[in-house]
Formats: C-alpha cells, sequence, structure tokens
C-alpha cells in the first residue's frame, strides 16, 4: 500500500425479501418482507448511492 492510498473496504452483502403478502414499509427481512420489487430497488438504491449500474436479482418462487 502506498501512503497516498486509502485502503480498501470490504463490501457487504444484504438480502432483501420480496412476497405478495408483504408490506412495504416492513424492513425487507424474510420475517417481515416487502411486497413490491419496487420498494426493493428503492432501498437498494439509498444503501448504495455511488452504484453506477444495475446489481442481480434472485426470483423463487415458493
Amino acid at each position: 500500500m502506498f501512503a497516498d492510498q486509502a485502503p480498501a473496504l470490504a463490501a457487504v452483502q444484504e438480502t432483501l425479501y420480496v412476497a405478495p403478502g408483504g408490506n412495504d414499509a416492513n424492513p425487507g427481512t424474510l420475517a417481515a418482507p416487502f411486497r413490491t420489487l419496487q420498494r426493493a430497488w428503492d432501498v437498494v438504491r439509498t444503501k448504495t448511492a455511488t452504484m453506477t449500474g444495475d446489481g442481480p436479482d434472485l426470483r423463487h418462487a415458493g
């Protein structure tokens, strides 16, 4: 590492859950999922303000 460089930051991963019976006022956890994908994307955008592109989303029925 050079004296004029900041150390790299570790990436933080978080899983947000969406379900038809959820509520967009919920925190998006498994126990209290969001209702819409739009709400999940809005939350992701607030947590990753410097994100330049879209990230992956995994959808599971069940």
